[in-house]
C-alpha cells in the first residue's frame, strides 16, 4: 500500500459551502475515544472494539450529521491508534523491548488545543467506497454529501484507492488529501538463462549513497552539499530561536517552516540521488539490491557535538532504507538487507577477522599471497 499525497484547493474560508463536515469530525472522534479512555480507566474486562462502537453510535447525532462512511472511516482511524497503543503496552511490559526514543505510552489524546483546551480541526477521512476519484479532472468527489473538492498533484498511482484522509496544515493554512493506493507493481521479464545481477548499495554521511556491481564502475553520491545546507538552516534555526522572548514562547510558525524546510530539502536531494541510482541500475540490469543493516550502530555514541549533529540529527538512515525498499517494489527488483557486523574488522580478500589490525583492506596473509 503506497500513499500518494496531493495539494487540495479547501480553504479554512470554506467550511460553510462544505456543510462544515471537517468541524463536525473532531467532535466524532473525541466522543468515540472517551468511551474508550474511560473503558480503560475504570479498568472494564472489555473495552469497546471497532464493530461495537459502529452499533453504538450509529444512531449519535454527530455521526448522522457526517454520514456512516465518513463515521466508520473516523472510527476505524481511532482503532488503529488503540491498536498501537495495546502494541506499546505489551512491549512495555516485556523488559527491554519498548523503542528507545519512547519514554511513556500514553493513550490517544483527543482532538484539542493544549493551551485553549479547545476543539481543533486537524482533518477529516473517508471511507474508500464513498468518494470518487477523477484523475482528468483532478477532482475528489465525496459520495452522500455532493462535496468536490480539487487537487493539484504530478500523477496519483493506479490501483485500489485506501481510505481518503484529508488533513489540515497550519503553518501553511492549507489542506493535503493522502491517497493510500494498492498497486501491484509489474513484474520484470526474466529472460531465459539470465543469471542473477546483484547491486550492493553502502549508506554513509559524507558519502550518502555509494554503489557496486560486479563488472560495473562504481558510484559515489557526495552528501557534502546536502550535508553543508543542514548546517547552514541549523543555524539559522538557531538564530530565530535566540530571538524569541525567554520564558514566554518556544516557537513560532517562522521556526516551524524553517524546520519543515530543512528537512525537505534533504529528503528531496537524497531522492532525487536514489532515483537516478535506480535508472542506472534498471540500464545494467540488476535484479536484486542488497543494502547494509546498521541498525543499532548509533546506540550509545557519544562522538563530540560535531559529529554528533551529523550522525544523529542529519543522517536519516531507516528512512533512507526505506525510500530504497519501496523503490525496489517500484522497479520489480529483489530488496535484500545484509548485515555488517563485524565487517570492518574482516579481510574483504580471505574473510578472515584480524582483530589487531582494526579497520584494514586486507589483512597481512592475504597481502602476502598477493
Amino acid at each position: 500500500m503506497r500513499a500518494d499525497t496531493v495539494y487540495s484547493s479547501l480553504r479554512k474560508s470554506r467550511y460553510e459551502s462544505w456543510n462544515v463536515l471537517p468541524s463536525i469530525l473532531p467532535y466524532s472522534g473525541n466522543e468515540a475515544n472517551y468511551q474508550r479512555r474511560q473503558a480503560f480507566l475504570k479498568k472494564q474486562k472489555k473495552l469497546p472494539n471497532y464493530s461495537q462502537q459502529c452499533r453504538h453510535f450509529k444512531h449519535s447525532d454527530n455521526f448522522k450529521a457526517i454520514g456512516t462512511g465518513k463515521g466508520q472511516a473516523v472510527l476505524k482511524k481511532l482503532d488503529e491508534a488503540w491498536s498501537s497503543f495495546w502494541t506499546l503496552k505489551r512491549l512495555q511490559s516485556e523488559e527491554g523491548r519498548l523503542p528507545p526514543n519512547i519514554r511513556r505510552v500514553r493513550m490517544p489524546s483527543y482532538l484539542k488545543d493544549r493551551d485553549s483546551k479547545q476543539t481543533v480541526v486537524r482533518g477529516f477521512y473517508v471511507r474508500n467506497d464513498c468518494y470518487r476519484l477523477d484523475r482528468k479532472r483532478s477532482t475528489i468527489t465525496i459520495i452522500g454529501k455532493n462535496l468536490r473538492l480539487r487537487y493539484a498533484a504530478d500523477r496519483v498511482r493506479e490501483g485500489k484507492k485506501g481510505r481518503l484522509d484529508v488533513m489540515y496544515d497550519r503553518l501553511k493554512d492549507a489542506w493535503y488529501a493522502f491517497i493510500p493506493v494498492d498497486t501491484a507493481p509489474a513484474k520484470q521479464a526474466v529472460v531465459s538463462g539470465q543469471p542473477e545481477k546483484v547491486g550492493s548499495i553502502d549508506l554513509g554521511i559524507c558519502n550518502l549513497v555509494a554503489f557496486y556491481a560486479e563488472n560495473e564502475q562504481p558510484v559515489i553520491y557526495s552528501g557534502r552539499a546536502v550535508l553543508s545546507d543542514y548546517v547552514y538552516r541549523t543555524k539559522k534555526i538557531a538564530e530565530l530561536q535566540s530571538r524569541l522572548p525567554q520564558k514566554q514562547q518556544h516557537t513560532s510558525r517562522k521556526i516551524g517552516l524553517s524546520y519543515r524546510k530543512r528537512t525537505r530539502r534533504f529528503k528531496h536531494a537524497t531522492r532525487a540521488m536514489l532515483k537516478d541510482l535506480f535508472e542506472r541500475m534498471k540500464q545494467i540490469g540488476i535484479t536484486k539490491v542488497a543494502v547494509g543493516d546498521l541498525n543499532g550502530i548509533r546506540d550509545g555514541n557519544n562522538l563530540g557535538a560535531h559529529t554528533n549533529q551529523k550522525l544523529h540529527n542529519f543522517w536519516s538512515h531507516l528512512q533512507t532504507i526505506e525510500w530504497i525498499r519501496h523503490m525496489c517494489e517500484d522497479y520489480s527488483m529483489e530488496f535484500v538487507q545484509v548485515s555488517e557486523k563485524g565487517t570492518s574488522k574482516t579481510c574483504c580478500v580471505c574473510a578472515v577477522k584480524d582483530i589487531m589490525a582494526g579497520y584494514i583492506e586486507a589483512c597481512t596473509s592475504a597481502k602476502k599471497t598477493g
